[in-house]
């Protein structure tokens, strides 16, 4: 029985430091209740003091399973952002977890929506850069890449994660076709030699293709392939790249390559992007078959 009320207060002091101010607060009225009106209380102190133990522990675990119902993977700037820079129980770290939420189900426009209100809340310069960050993500997402980079280069300007900003405000350039643009911004992200981001290269190669540019694409991804970074993705470019540049029978050999490299689903929705190239790349008739 000790055990186990040793184990429940260790627990207790880790909801204590989760919890943060709300649920302090609403313990501190819970105790004034309790010592105003001590004729409700048994006279035995021992459950006296049990009934507030499980009183504060319910109090504490409720508050936190509510703040933190939907939690991103560990690692993540998103995980960063919810647990750290928006990790207390205000507001705005309300808001900006129902933000994440709407994020990772796909409901961009409400999460853009919550993302607003919270620029427009009184944050710490680190907390309104990353609202400008995921505000940037959603307007990228929703297909409005001028409003995407001026929050990007405001989330800059703040001190957001400088990698994963740069990565999603070079997309955004490209996709709207500035390609320029978009490649300066890679090249200032390849420079920092990110080891968590060796997609970087491969990413600025497919940012190419969508931009109509296989030559730049195809130096992309073989310089990439050349320092070991990306493989799959990069002998996939190759295959691509190659198709578009009118090289059938070298991207054929990518294109198996790439194939054997990746796991079922990766290769199903490559042949499916291949098969889409090739209708409009039409050099052969057919996808090439795998060895």
């Amino acid at each position: 029985m000790g055990e186990r009320f040793r184990r429940a207060a260790r627990y207790l002091m880790l909801l204590l430091k989760e919890a943060a101010a709300p649920a302090m607060v609403i313990i501190g009225m819970l105790l004034c209740i309790l010592l105003c009106l001590p004729k409700l209380m048994p006279e035995d102190p021992q459950y006296y003091f049990t009934m507030l133990f499980f009183v504060i522990w319910f109090t504490c675990a409720g508050n936190v399973a509510a703040h933190h119902k939907v939690q991103p993977p560990k690692g993540t700037p998103e995980y960063v952002a919810v647990m750290k820079i928006f990790g207390g129980s205000g507001r705005k770290d309300r808001l900006f977890s129902k933000a994440m939420q709407a994020f990772f189900e796909q409901e961009i426009p409400y999460a853009l929506e919550l993302l607003l209100q919270i620029r427009e809340c009184k944050c710490t310069p680190l907390q309104y850069s990353t609202c400008c960050h995921y505000i940037g993500r959603c307007y990228h997402m929703m297909g409005c890449a001028s409003n995407a980079s001026a929050a990007f280069e405001e989330a800059e300007a703040g001190g957001f994660v400088p990698e994963i900003n740069l990565l999603f405000w070079a997309r955004s350039r490209g996709h709207a076709g500035d390609v320029e643009e978009s490649a300066a911004l890679y090249r200032r992200l390849l420079d920092m030699n990110c080891p968590r981001l060796e997609v970087a290269e491969v990413d600025m190669g497919m940012m190419y293709l969508h931009n109509d540019r296989p030559a730049d694409a195809l130096a992309c991804f073989t310089h990439s392939l050349e320092e070991g970074k990306a493989h799959c993705d990069a002998l996939g470019g190759i295959a691509v790249a190659k198709l578009q540049l009118g090289d059938a029978a070298e991207s054929k050999v990518y294109y198996q390559k790439a194939i054997r490299a990746m796991d079922a689903e990766s290769a199903a929705g490559f042949r499916e992007v291949y098969e889409e190239v090739l209708r409009e790349h039409p050099q052969q008739t057919t996808t090439p078959g795998e060895e």
